[in-house]
């Protein structure tokens, strides 16, 4: 399969991580990497796949940030680390109600039924 035009950051998780501008992006990011070389047979799952890997991973960044603050004694830096982790967990347990646009851009821009 072709790279296609990536598909935008859904609307609904883009308000729902408007907090995290970075996280957006990153997200963008990765769902640009993913329409250079799609799922040819699942390519809507293939990019919900792309979505929760990439919150998975910056959760687990934001974790360390928030341990690495704690042992530094900036109480106020753990907190907004924590707090970043605990929104991206859920953006991603609730990511299937945030997909607003993805199924219909995959089937209208790349041609293929997700």
């Amino acid at each position: 399969m072709p790279a296609f035009p990536p598909p935008p950051v859904p609307k609904m998780l883009e308000e729902f991580l408007a907090d995290y501008p970075e996280v957006i992006a990153e997200i963008g990011e990765s769902l640009k990497r993913y329409a250079e070389k799609p799922s040819i047979l699942m390519p809507f799952d293939g990019a919900i796949w792309t979505i929760q890997a990439a919150l998975e991973g910056m959760a687990l960044d934001a974790r360390d940030a928030a341990k690495l603050a704690k042992e530094q004694g900036d109480d106020s830096a753990a907190e907004s680390a924590l707090a970043k982790e605990l929104r991206l967990l859920h953006a991603g347990i609730g990511l299937v109600g945030r997909l607003g646009g993805l199924r219909e851009h995959i089937a209208e821009v790349w041609g293929v039924t997700p």
